[in-house]
């Protein structure tokens, strides 16, 4: 997870929510800075400095997202070095709008203009103010402070009549309802905020199937010394309705005779997603057929009335239009990407044009990831012959970035990552990672490659470099792998991979290791990401198990089967309360031939931030009479948590977390439970969540601490 530092040309322009992170907070945080292109930019003359754009009066962090957004108003990479009075009062008037939309209804904006000839001006935009500039007026500075005024915000809403969904849900249109602790900037009025709000709480109603329903404002006070707002809002949900008989009439022409008719019976609620996906539906299957200008549409037939459903009767009419043959497929816009590789992506196959294999051959070049744009179009049709073009723009093929940053276990630590991207022209990407802390080193390098073998499979090799001291040994590792991997729609992951790896530790002969070991494995791995949002999960699930088999027969000394299973559990169980679930189990043992203990690099370490927090990274494995860590070879965690959000922003989490370690396998399930209890508070970052936690040890043993204090940055499991 990172906070973006990024270099373009001589220009230095600082992620806001990264620096803010990475120096203020710190915490497991990652600064990234990325070089791409150099050279002036588009704008500024030669020798001429760029024009200059300040905000004040809003605090530190507020003026400086206002002005990157008011610098994204002029086209170019830089302002120019002068600005015209266009931009100047396009740039006032969204700066008040966006102020009027955050609740500042009264505020006002006194812009300094500092002209070319050394020369100023003062302009002030006020509510219902009418400034025009000079058409020819520049300026080579603009200063803008704002003298925002009274916020106003929904101190009281209510909802008074109520039908057809519950207040929770209503009042979730008008404002959020995920944190315990509502603070105004989380409710805002303006008259054109709360009418969108009303018309979107009745459009979702009148899509769910209420076709009748009506939001309305019952009663409005406004306090404009204070900037409260008290709202009283109807909603009148009214009958909900069914769709009981659907008849599908298909046309080639509008108003001609029809070539096919059917009649079902859905008993389904009209609602927007069913009327959308029946359309979808008929649409696709005309599409398939050869017909790219395919028309649907739904009407009703009639009615049967009742109070709280209305049973309808509706007629689809497909209008396919002129068949089309699938004439040439053209690739516009290439300069060192491979025509063949986009053919082999695209895949179209006449003898009739298919929108549906069109669109997904654009989905599947967007994929391959060098590509800024990918546009598709049908130039005119020709003799009912029509072409397919695919308009693309290629992207930058080399990214660095520079990182750095502070974790609790590996201190400071700092390094680089480059990409390079669209190798030889033909989509292949490698990556070069290295990074140095006080307790590691590491480095990566890592060539992938689209389309290996078949389709949509991505074959890759890796070499890996790791020395890392741990809390009692120093492990030393290299890494050859070999491998394929798979994405697929419904969020899971495949892969399959042979790796030779070289193990070193400084512990020879504890746990019966010889201490350094010659492995070659064949590992398996799938993963299923079913959760909302990946760096701040509130719902849904994540499930992943790796299976890895070594043998001398694969070329290595060492023989072992590891499996690694996970699961992570997130549902919200009342009103900014979210409950979160994790589990992990490893399993580590030669179970095939018996021939002597798992390498030591291969047992399993638990603790740490994102295991049981009681303990730093790896301190929760077994230990020897002098403390020394054994590793386990069976190793369960447990996690579970209750968040509390107070803000949109801010949280407070409480834990348990449960290890069980088993150091033989003989032992499992566990030789040994452990408990950690602890809370902590949570900061949502674009990144994820930075976290302060601390975990106590219930039982802890001879050589534990009584509990340990963690900086992290992103969700624990």
């Amino acid at each position: 997870m990172a906070g973006v530092l990024e270099m373009r040309g001589r220009r230095w322009q600082a992620g806001l929510w990264g620096l803010a992170v990475a120096v203020a907070l710190g915490g497991s945080v990652l600064l990234r800075a990325a070089v791409s292109g150099s050279g002036q930019a588009a704008g500024a003359g030669a020798g001429e400095k760029p024009a200059v754009v300040r905000v004040s009066g809003l605090g530190f962090f507020e003026n400086r997202i206002r002005q990157r957004t008011l610098q994204k108003l002029w086209p170019g990479k830089e302002l120019p070095p002068r600005l015209p009075a266009g931009f100047i009062e396009d740039a006032c008037l969204m700066l008040r709008g966006e102020l009027v939309e955050a609740g500042f209804l009264r505020c006002e904006i006194d812009a300094r203009l500092q002209l070319p000839d050394g020369g100023s001006t003062n302009v002030v935009y006020a509510e219902g103010a009418e400034v025009l500039l000079p058409p020819d007026i520049e300026a080579v500075r603009l200063e803008l402070h704002v003298r925002p005024g009274v916020r106003y915000h929904l101190q009281r809403l209510e909802f008074d009549p109520l039908d057809g969904i519950p207040a929770g849900e209503a009042r979730r249109f008008f404002h959020p309802t995920d944190s315990l602790i509502l603070l105004r900037s989380d409710r805002p009025y303006s008259p054109a905020r709360f009418e969108r709000s009303r018309r979107n709480l009745e459009v979702s109603l009148r899509q769910e199937g209420h076709r009748r329903a009506k939001v309305t404002i019952e009663s409005l006070e406004v306090d404009d010394a204070t900037g409260r707002v008290r709202a009283r809002v109807g909603v009148r949900a009214g009958p909900l309705y069914r769709v009981r008989r659907l008849v599908t009439v298909v046309r080639d022409a509008e108003g001609g005779s029809a070539v096919e008719e059917s009649e079902s019976r859905p008993e389904a609620v009209w609602s927007a997603a069913w009327e959308s996906e029946t359309i979808e539906r008929l649409r696709r299957r005309a599409l398939a057929e050869g017909y790219p200008d395919v028309r649907v549409s739904l009407e009703p037939m009639a009615e049967e009335p009742g109070e709280e459903v209305v049973w309808a009767d509706l007629r689809a009419v497909v209008v396919r239009g002129p068949r089309v043959r699938l004439g040439e497929v053209r690739f516009e816009g290439l300069q060192k990407t491979s025509e063949a590789l986009l053919r082999r992506k695209v895949r179209l196959e006449g003898p009739w044009l298919n929108r549906i294999e069109a669109d997904r051959g654009r989905t599947r070049l967007s994929q391959l990831g060098v590509f800024k744009s990918v546009l598709l179009d049908f130039p005119e049709e020709t003799n009912g012959v029509r072409d397919v073009r695919y308009r693309v723009e290629e992207g930058r093929r080399i990214d660095l970035r520079l990182l750095a940053g502070y974790g609790s276990y590996d201190q400071l630590f700092g390094g680089a990552e480059l990409d390079l991207f669209n190798l030889w022209g033909r989509a292949h990407s490698a990556r070069l990672y290295g990074v140095q802390s006080f307790k590691s080193t590491q480095g990566r390098l890592t060539y992938s490659v689209p389309d290996f073998l078949a389709p949509e499979l991505i074959g890759f090799g890796d070499a890996e470099l790791l020395r890392r001291e741990e809390l009692t040994f120093e492990r030393q590792e290299v890494k050859l792998t070999a491998g394929l991997r798979r994405s697929f729609a419904s969020g899971q992951n495949l892969g399959l991979r042979y790796a030779y790896e070289f193990l070193r530790s400084d512990r020879v002969g504890l746990a019966g290791d010889p201490g350094e070991t010659q492995v070659a494995a064949v590992i398996a791995d799938w993963t299923w990401e079913r959760r909302n949002n990946p760096l701040l999960p509130r719902e849904g699930w994540r499930a992943g198990v790796t299976i890895e088999a070594a043998n001398p027969a694969l070329g290595g000394s060492a023989s072992y089967q590891r499996i690694e299973a996970s699961f992570s559990w997130h549902r919200p169980v009342a009103r900014a309360t979210y409950l979160h679930v994790g589990f992990w189990h490893g399993v580590a043992a030669d179970l095939a031939l018996d021939e002597g203990p798992v390498p030591f690099n291969k047992r399993f370490f638990p603790g740490g931030e994102t295991s049981i927090r009681g303990y730093e990274q790896g301190g929760a494995s077994p230990r020897d009479a002098t403390g020394r860590q054994l590793g386990a070879e069976a190793a369960w965690v447990g996690n579970f948590e209750l968040e509390q959000a107070l803000t949109r922003r801010w949280s407070v989490v409480g834990f348990l977390d449960v290890a069980g370690v088993a150091e033989h396998i003989e032992d499992y399930p566990a030789a040994e439970w452990l408990y950690s209890v602890g809370g902590g508070i949570r900061y949502a970052t674009p990144v994820g969540a930075l976290r302060l936690e601390y975990g106590h040890n219930l039982n802890p043993r001879r050589f534990d601490p009584a509990g340990t204090l963690h900086v992290s940055l992103g969700h624990p499991f």
